[in-house]
């Protein structure tokens, strides 16, 4: 039996793989590059390493992947966390780990960046 905590923080989980798959089929997704964002579905984050979450907002915590695009449509997801995980440092640590996988995993493969949502999503976006 689950209790009220296990039960929330799986339908997060879940509510994120939905809209990591909404992603892939091109499907419309919420997308922001600003700080403020709110609702968005895809965030690009501000800092020195290049990274973007894709998650949820409910259920409260929510859930996020962290990731980065290798090409434009091309997002490869390298770690996923509840949100509570990632307040204070989290982020920053998240942030490093996932940059050092990427690395491992595509070794000589330059980081993807562009200026504007446009340089990493062809389609399916609603701006937020």
């Amino acid at each position: 039996m689950f209790s009220g905590k296990q039960l929330t923080e799986r339908l997060a989980r879940l509510d994120a793989i939905v809209l990591a798959e909404r992603f892939t089929r091109g499907h419309l997704l919420r997308v922001t590059d600003r700080r403020s964002g709110a609702g968005a579905d895809l965030k690009r984050l501000e800092g020195p390493i290049e990274m973007w979450w894709l998650g949820t907002h409910r259920p409260r915590p929510g859930f996020r992947f962290l990731g980065r695009f290798l090409a434009r449509d091309h997002l490869v997801l390298l770690s996923g966390h509840d949100r509570e995980e990632l307040v204070g440092r989290g982020y920053a640590e998240a942030i490093r780990s996932s940059d050092l996988h990427t690395k491992r995993i595509f070794p000589g493969i330059p980081v993807f960046s562009g200026t504007q949502i446009s340089d990493y999503l062809s389609r399916g976006v609603i701006h937020v």
